[in-house]
This record gives C-alpha cells, sequence and structure tokens, in this order.
C-alpha cells in the first residue's frame, strides 16, 4: 500500500436509496449432475450500485506471499471425503459473484478446482446477497433451511461486513473514526454470534472468512484515517475468528493493491474475473 495513496479496504454499496435486503427464504433450485453447482438464491437480487471510481494505474503481476499473515486450520479436501463434497456459500454480493462477466465469482472456481480432487459431486449451495450486512447475516444463519445446509456442509466460506462499513463510517470520503468504531463494534458481535451458531450445528466444517480489499484511492488525511480503520476492522476480525477452531481468515487485500483496477468490474467495486479467480487461488491456497 502506498503511502500518498491509501486504500478503503471495502466492497462498497454506495447509494441514497434503499437496498433490498431478502429474508430468510431462498428459491432452492436443485441439480445432481457431477460437478454442478447447486444454486439456492433469493428471488429477485437487488442490482449493484453505482460507486465511485478508482483512478490508480497499477502495477502488472500477481504477489506470490500474502500480506496479511493466513491463521491455519486443516481443511478437509474432497478426496478424503467419501461420498458427495458439500460447499455452503453465505454473505454479500462478493459471494454472489457480482461484478464476474463469466457468472463463476470465486465460489464457481473454487467449485471447479474442487471437482478435480474427487469423481463424486460437489454439492454447493451460495446463499450471497447482495447488500448484505453483518446483522441481516446472523439471521440468515437461524433460518431452518440455511440450518439444514449448515449441518451437512464439508467446508463454508463467508464474506460479510463490507456494507457495514461503506454505510457505517460517517462519510465515505471523510471517514470518522469514532462512528466507524460503534459501527465495528456493531459488526463485531454480529460475526461471533453468527460464527458461534454455525459451529454449534457444524462444529467439523472448515470455515473460511474471505477478508476486506480495497476498490478505489483517498488522498491525503483521509487516506491515513481510513487505511487505519480498515487495518484495525481486519485486525479486529481475525482476533473474533481466533477463538474457533478450523476457522480461517483469508486475506485479499494484497490481491487489489498490487493489481488494483484491473481486478475490477465496471462498476469499480465489485472484483471482474480476473478478480474473482485471484480470490478463489487465495482461498484453495487452503485446500490444495
Amino acid at each position: 500500500m502506498q503511502s500518498k495513496k491509501s486504500g478503503w479496504y471495502a466492497i462498497f454499496s454506495v447509494s441514497l436509496g434503499s437496498i433490498l435486503l431478502l429474508g430468510t427464504g431462498a428459491v432452492m433450485a436443485y441439480s445432481s449432475t457431477t460437478g454442478t453447482v447447486v444454486q439456492k438464491q433469493p428471488s429477485s437480487p437487488p442490482q449493484p450500485q453505482t460507486n465511485l471510481p478508482n483512478t490508480q494505474t497499477p502495477p502488472t503481476g500477481q504477489p506470490k506471499q500474502p500480506t496479511t499473515p493466513v491463521t491455519k486450520s486443516p481443511v478437509t479436501s474432497p478426496a478424503a471425503v467419501n461420498g458427495d463434497y458439500r460447499l455452503l456459500a453465505l454473505g454479500d454480493s462478493l459471494t454472489r459473484g457480482t461484478g464476474d462477466e463469466t457468472g463463476l465469482g470465486y465460489v464457481g472456481n473454487v467449485t471447479t478446482e474442487l471437482q478435480k480432487l474427487t469423481k463424486n459431486k460437489i454439492i454447493v449451495s451460495n446463499l450471497g446477497v447482495n447488500g448484505m450486512k453483518s446483522p441481516e447475516l446472523l439471521q440468515y444463519v437461524n433460518s431452518p433451511e440455511v440450518q439444514q445446509d449448515i449441518r451437512s456442509a464439508n467446508l463454508i466460506t463467508i464474506t460479510i461486513g463490507g456494507n457495514d462499513l461503506s454505510q457505517g463510517v460517517g462519510s465515505v470520503t471523510s471517514p470518522d473514526p469514532q462512528v466507524a468504531k460503534k459501527t465495528r463494534d456493531t459488526y463485531l458481535a454480529s460475526l461471533d454470534q453468527t460464527v458461534a451458531t454455525i459451529r454449534s450445528l457444524n462444529p467439523n466444517s472448515a470455515i473460511l472468512f474471505i477478508g476486506l480489499y480495497n476498490p478505489f484511492l483517498l488522498q491525503g488525511s483521509a487516506a491515513e484515517t481510513a487505511t487505519q480503520i480498515l487495518q484495525d476492522w481486519n485486525q479486529q476480525t481475525v482476533h473474533a475468528l481466533g477463538k474457533y477452531p478450523n476457522t480461517l481468515f483469508v486475506p485479499t487485500e494484497d490481491l487489489f493493491a498490487w493489481d488494483g483496477t484491473r481486478l475490477l468490474s465496471a462498476d469499480m467495486f465489485h472484483p471482474n474475473a480476473k478478480g474473482y479467480k485471484w480470490i478463489a487461488d487465495r482461498i484453495l491456497q487452503d485446500i490444495l
């Protein structure tokens, strides 16, 4: 990260209008073919919002090592599972794959690689909801339908927090640390209850939490404040997850700091196909 231009690490959903958050009911669409993603998606999802541009021209190439330490825990490979391997993806628009022109998202990319490890089916439930915040995710995991998926999952991925942060710092261009702290504390409380609920239902499945990244740039004192807020946010998330076994924090901010706008979609906030592929590759480091 550059000292004069720092990233505001978050997945933003910037809008003056309201964001429709869907309830716990989901339209279940199943497929029984080998390697087919089994989608469980809410009906009529909100559309991605228009966001601020990132004008940085980044260097090319992908860093070989993450800049944020990853807490290592064993993740069960599909090769070690007798029968079908079930992946449950929870969270916001990142889980849904918003911005990927191929439609795969990180979930689809991960599924493709997992299928190479087994002749059995990879059964995927993608429950990503655009605009979701941490309190809504907590409600979501307490619904009977989602709890059924949690109990049977071999691997659970989560993306959450970007919408909390983007709408809870006072101003995107001039963030307020005190306002951000209140937002962070609410987020951490919801996250803790969410992971605790998942663990009570499924004590063995690995949980991979995908961290926030930098979608655009700020300058001067606003950039410094934003950097401090985001570093604290990610560090506190790592700390919150640390008390739960077999739960990993997967950093992504270094990927986007390295390749910047080249990993972003047309809305300049969500990843494009390449960005999601890089996120998937980072996730797969803990599986393969």
